[in-house]
């Protein structure tokens, strides 16, 4: 490993990747860039017998990563078979990899809410867009992908053949508030867990006309939950777990397409009372 105190700006890598942000490629949409040699073979491919550090910490897409290049199974697409890494995760991804990771769990992630809602004899329903099925199911369930008992996952499709979701904002948000609805009018539906995918997508997308309309698919969709709570007597909490399009600019004033470490809302609406507050 080489330590470069003063790596250029200007090496081909770099040119790609600018080239790229030219031709309208964002950082979640960049096609794969390969360094090559004069003779045009590949540059850094990975060796038998090489050592690798996995330092993502998010542990999603990467699980699917990480059996490409470790799974002797693993059929999803053509890959190198026998192919013998020393490979190491951040962190643990899933529990179906072998591999090491470097901080592993501190013991099982038990009594989330799912589980003591399912302990309770209640019957949990939970609803998501296919673009945020793993947080509904595998986070919500403390890196559990197996359901609890007593727990149903209704997964609406997300958009497909798009080159972005930019183009098509609203998601399949009008798709999701069908579900919630027929649930909140389902007596036998004692919680309800779901989660509204377009601001936090299309809020990664340095596009402002774009996230507008993400967030008035939200707002709408909101306003449908709410008149459906109301009529049934439900109780409503809406909140989120990160802040995103509420701050649109940094300082220097460029555009903020990550995650934003601001208080998030936490409402709660008792429409099962006569003055809900």
């Amino acid at each position: 490993m080489r330590e470069d105190k003063n790596p250029s700006m200007n090496s081909p890598m770099v040119e790609a990747i600018r080239k790229a942000y030219k031709e309208g490629q964002e950082d979640e949409e960049l096609e794969p860039i390969v360094a090559i040699d004069l003779s045009g073979q590949a540059l850094g491919r990975f060796e038998d017998g090489d050592s690798v550090i996995f330092y993502d910490i998010r542990g999603e897409r990467e699980i699917e990563i990480t059996e490409s290049l470790t799974g002797e199974k693993f059929s999803h697409f053509p890959v190198k078979k026998n192919f013998r890494l020393n490979f190491v995760t951040m962190i643990e991804y899933s529990s179906s990899l072998k591999v090491k990771a470097a901080f592993p769990l501190d013991g099982e992630i038990k009594n989330t809410l799912a589980e003591v809602v399912s302990k309770a004899g209640l019957r949990l329903c939970k609803i998501a867009e296919s673009e945020k099925a793993i947080h509904v199911g595998y986070f919500m369930n403390g890196k559990h992908g197996e359901a609890f008992p007593r727990e149903e996952r209704i997964i609406v499709p997300s958009p497909e053949g798009i080159s972005s979701y930019a183009l098509t904002p609203e998601m399949s948000a009008s798709q999701v508030v069908k579900e919630i609805s027929s649930k909140i009018k389902d007596s036998s539906c004692h919680f309800i867990v779901a989660n509204l995918a377009n601001v936090d997508v299309v809020g990664h997308i340095e596009d402002k006309a774009s996230v507008l309309k993400a967030v008035e698919a939200v707002d709408r969709s909101i306003g449908k939950i709410i008149e459906d709570c109301r009529a049934n007597d439900i109780v409503l909490v809406v909140t989120s777990d990160h802040g995103t399009v509420e701050e649109w600019f940094y300082q220097d004033g460029t555009v903020n397409t990550g995650h934003t470490r601001n208080l998030v809302t936490f409402i709660l609406a008792d429409f099962s009372s006569r003055d809900p507050n």
